[in-house]
C-alpha cells in the first residue's frame, strides 16, 4: 500500500471516529420556492401561559421573479415557554420552511420590555440564524403581534419599519437600535 493510500485510509478512519459525516459538514439547504423568508420578529408576554412568550413572525410580500411566483405576506404565531420553542412550534404549521435568517426587524411589546429583554437578546447572540444587527423596536402601551397582523394587510411590518427608520434619520428623531447595542447597554 502506497504512503498516499495509507494517509487516506487513516484520515477516513479518523473521520469516522469523530461521528463527522461528509454531509454534515455543509449548511442545511433550503428549496426556495418552499421557504418563507421571515423579515419581522415580533415577542410579546404570553396570554395563555405563565412567564410563557408569544411569538409572531412577518414575511414581506415576495413578488415574481422569473419562473418563480410571488408570495404573499405571511403572518404566523404561536406561545411556548420561549422563543425557540414558539419557532419549533411555527414550523409545523405548514410544507413551507420557515427561515428566520432574514430578520432584520425585532419588535417587542411593553410588557415584555418591562419584564426584561436578557434572555431574548441572549437568544440573538448565539441563534444561528437571528442576528445581533437586527433593529430592536419597543411598541408602547402595545402587542407586537397586533402591530404585524394589523400591518399585514397594508404590505406587511418589513417595509413599514424600514421607512419609519428612515423618517428617523430624517428627522433627527429617535432612531432604532440594533439588538447588538441594546444588549452591550445593558452587560454594562
Amino acid at each position: 500500500m502506497s504512503r498516499a493510500q495509507w494517509l487516506l485510509l487513516t484520515a477516513a478512519a479518523c473521520a469516522a471516529l469523530t461521528g463527522c459525516a461528509p454531509l454534515d459538514a455543509l449548511p442545511y439547504a433550503y428549496e426556495i420556492e418552499d421557504t418563507v423568508l421571515l423579515r419581522t420578529l415580533g415577542v410579546d408576554v404570553a396570554t395563555q401561559r405563565l412567564d410563557g412568550v408569544a411569538v409572531t413572525a412577518s414575511s414581506g410580500e415576495r413578488p415574481a421573479v422569473g419562473d418563480s411566483p410571488g408570495q404573499a405576506g405571511v403572518v404566523l404565531s404561536a406561545q411556548a415557554d420561549t422563543v425557540s420553542a414558539a419557532r419549533t412550534m411555527m414550523q409545523s404549521y405548514g410544507k413551507d420552511e420557515l427561515f428566520f435568517g432574514d430578520v432584520e426587524q425585532v419588535v417587542v411589546g411593553e410588557g415584555l420590555a418591562q419584564r426584561g429583554l436578557d434572555d431574548l437578546l441572549a437568544l440573538m447572540a448565539r441563534d444561528p440564524e437571528l442576528r445581533l444587527e437586527a433593529r430592536l423596536w419597543v411598541i408602547k402601551d402595545g402587542r407586537a403581534g397586533d402591530i404585524l397582523f394589523d400591518a399585514a394587510s397594508d404590505g406587511g411590518a418589513p417595509d413599514r419599519l424600514t421607512a419609519l427608520e428612515t423618517d428617523a434619520e430624517l428627522a433627527a428623531s429617535p432612531a432604532p437600535r440594533t439588538a447588538r447595542a441594546v444588549l452591550s447597554d445593558l452587560l454594562d
